[in-house]
């Protein structure tokens, strides 16, 4: 039973006993409204670049230097063999030039000059016989007395002439004789060119003339063939077309009878007998 009103519930000054649990105290709201220190982060710390020396490093190391010798040595395997294949030559096959005969040579006044004075130069009489025609042949044959085959010098300048080139340009060729620039290189006293007057013979072409080329050089006319006549070319040759000087002297000369006939210079009848 409750003995009053105020029985069971506690008085402002009522005091809590050991049993009863003291009331929590409230914090104020300026300590919940205060900022969080912020946490620190670690840094790690720098490594630290250890200097390597060349022993350490070991570049390249013995593999890569193995691989790089493995494909050096088969590089040159594979070129032994190229080279090998390429320059290789049946029994039968070898790799000094065809022998050309004269007639093959002088099938054409540009090759005839070339082989005349190649062979001239290099004291090759005998094979500039074959070519040379006319009164040019004496003047070969004069220079072959002069240089004996067994003599000792004509034998060292030969050797010295092995190296000889030459080479030729045709200036004037009418189908009968032909006028050719003839060049020889590699000659112990530097290179000489000449003159060549080419004429057509039964076999072929024959060289009948040769000057040293210059300002002055003029060749004889031809001795085997008829000259070129510019006015009356042989059968198969074109002319150039006619200037236009020359077709306005063409009817004035064409009128010129016609004129005269006027005047009473009548041509006289031919008379019967």
């Amino acid at each position: 039973m409750r003995d009053g009103p105020g029985e069971g519930m506690l008085g402002p000054d009522h005091m809590p006993t050991d049993s009863e649990p003291a009331p929590a105290k409230s914090t104020p709201s300026t300590q919940s409204a205060a900022p969080r220190r912020k946490k620190k982060k670690k840094v790690a710390p720098k490594p630290v670049i250890q200097q390597l020396s060349e022993d350490q490093i070991r570049a390249p190391d013995k593999q890569t230097l193995v691989m790089l010798g493995v494909l050096s040595a088969l590089a040159i395997v594979l070129w032994a063999f190229a080279h090998a294949g390429c320059n290789y030559h049946p029994p039968r096959e070898t790799r000094r030039p065809r022998d050309v005969k004269t007639v093959e040579l002088v099938r054409e006044p540009k090759d005839a000059a070339i082989e005349f004075q190649q062979r001239l130069l290099t004291l090759n009489y005998a094979g500039a016989l074959e070519i040379a025609g006319g009164t040019l042949a004496q003047t070969v044959k004069d220079q072959q007395r002069d240089c004996a085959p067994k003599d000792p010098k004509c034998v060292e300048r030969k050797k010295n002439l092995e190296q000889v080139i030459t080479s030729a340009v045709v200036l004037e060729r009418t189908p009968f004789n032909a006028r050719v620039r003839v060049t020889t290189h590699k000659l112990p006293g530097g290179a000489k060119t000449f003159l060549s007057l080419v004429e057509r013979d039964t076999s072929g072409w024959k060289v009948t003339a040769q000057v040293p080329d210059g300002p002055d050089a003029k060749l004889p006319p031809p001795s085997l063939t008829p000259a070129f006549d510019a006015s009356s070319p042989p059968h198969g040759m074109l002319m150039p077309p006619p200037t236009p000087a020359s077709s306005a002297a063409a009817p004035a000369a064409s009128a010129a009878p016609a004129t005269s006939g006027a005047k009473g210079a009548a041509p006289v009848p031919a008379s019967s007998k």
